[in-house]
């Protein structure tokens, strides 16, 4: 594999065995979030409440850490290192200079992120 491709990706190299791969990470992503998005959301606002709360911390972050580098690796061939990376970075940290609350963050960040999706 060429380092140009690594860096920046290879639409080409794109077949549809890739594509069902990509989809079924989203697909995995989203259900596994929806399961567990209350005990992140406080877990993020209010770490001594969750304690309190019996929330399992460490196994929500350990399940949530293990959904971001599970999509990192199912975005590296379709869109490279860099691309992927700013593609999860970036909107999130533009969307916290705009935001006030988490629901604003995570609406302004879905917003980014878009645009920056049909911007290419």
């Amino acid at each position: 594999m060429d380092l140009m491709h690594f860096l920046f990706g290879h639409l080409l190299a794109v077949d549809p065995s890739a594509l069902f791969v990509i989809g079924g990470v989203a697909c995995f992503t989203l259900v596994i979030l929806f399961l567990i998005l209350k005990a992140l959301l406080l877990q993020v606002s209010d770490p001594t409440w969750a304690q309190f709360r019996n929330i399992p911390i460490r196994q929500v972050e350990f399940i949530f850490l293990f959904l971001v580098v599970l999509n990192l690796v199912a975005a590296f061939q379709v869109l490279g290192t860099l691309m992927a990376v700013g593609l999860m970075i970036l909107p999130g940290v533009s969307a916290r200079l705009w935001s006030h609350s988490i629901q604003e963050l995570i609406g302004i960040s879905i917003v980014i992120a878009l645009i920056g999706c049909f911007d290419c």
